[in-house]
């Protein structure tokens, strides 16, 4: 599965580059990557290259699990290169508005770096955000 999926990257990588066309990253994905069901790239706002295996429907929402936390690491990454944030701000600092009234006060303690490290003192919290419509919420008022 490894070499599988590096190798799907590796071909949307050079598809981005116009250097493979986006019929092979769709026979790839189709042919080698039977647990990927969907790829959507999107650039600008505007969805540039979009593959859905059926039955999947490209208009139903999925569950990344950890694929987020990869994103979520480039995204702080980017803006501690930008100054936005840095690794030791407070999580609180950014959330301040939607705290619940009684929420734990060692939130008040925690970091970006927790954060990132999974470091912030839950269980397992994943089974706890499927049905929640505000997951800031759901976080929030989880006792540490």
């Amino acid at each position: 599965m490894y070499r599988k999926s590096t190798t799907l990257l590796l071909l949307l990588l050079l598809w981005s580059m116009s250097l493979y066309p986006s019929s092979c990253i769709l026979e790839q994905l189709r042919d080698s990557c039977p647990h990927v069901q969907a790829v959507t790239i999107v650039h600008n706002g505007q969805i540039v290259l979009q593959a859905v295996k059926p039955p999947y429907d490209p208009d139903v929402p999925r569950i990344l699990h950890s694929v987020s936390k990869s994103f979520t690491s480039m995204a702080v990454g980017l803006c501690i290169t930008d100054g936005i944030l840095n690794l030791e701000d407070k999580l609180i600092d950014f959330v301040n508005d939607q705290l619940p009234p009684n929420y734990d006060k060692r939130l008040d303690q925690l970091t970006i770096r927790d954060m990132l490290r999974f470091t912030a003192g839950q269980a397992s919290l994943s089974s706890l955000f499927i049905n929640q419509q505000d997951w800031v919420n759901t976080y929030l008022s989880l006792p540490l």
